[in-house]
């Protein structure tokens, strides 16, 4: 290759690198924020940590949460449905609630308290912001606050093209 074409090759890959924004590219929508289920734990027990008032409802500060696979796995999948059908509720399309995934999914009784809760959100960018969604809602904010669940599993699903792009599932439980 000659001297002046590769010269002009390089000025031309220069102006471009140069140009502020001029081939940006600006989407629609913004994917959730990559987490990882102990920055999702800490957010949680950090919010546990603190009283509030839930609605008109006060709520003490409550133990920490831990982590359970089986609830993050039932969450992923919900939020994975909701996000792949492109539809935003509790139930399922095929009419099973949250409580009816978690217990097919091995989440069963193993002493006389057994519960389950579930929050979801879409549109939300990130953990802390959903988690902060989550508190302004008065009866999202008691799922998070209820001294009876003690364990969380947190999950996301991003699909370009839905409704929200966002989805995400938080399930509870005590067994």
């Amino acid at each position: 290759m000659n001297k002046s074409i590769l010269l002009t090759i390089i000025a031309l890959n220069l102006n471009v690198l140069m140009m502020p924004n001029a081939m940006a590219i600006t989407l629609p929508f913004k994917f959730a924020k990559p987490t990882n289920p102990q920055e999702m734990l800490n957010l949680i027990n950090q919010a546990r940590s603190q009283a509030r008032k839930c609605g008109s409802q006060y709520m003490p500060a409550v133990q920490p949460l831990k982590w359970n696979l089986i609830l993050e796995r039932t969450a992923q999948a919900h939020a994975n449905d909701m996000a792949q059908n492109n539809y935003f509720q509790h139930n399922s399309k095929d009419g099973r609630t949250s409580h009816d995934r978690m217990q097919q999914a091995g989440y069963t009784m193993q002493n006389r308290l057994f519960m389950t809760a579930e929050n979801i959100a879409a549109g939300d960018e990130s953990a802390s912001q959903v988690i902060e969604s989550w508190l302004s809602s008065p009866e999202h904010c008691k799922n998070l606050m209820t001294p009876e669940l003690t364990e969380v599993g947190m999950a996301v699903a991003s699909k370009m093209g839905t409704e929200y792009t966002n989805y995400w599932v938080q399930n509870f439980g005590t067994r």
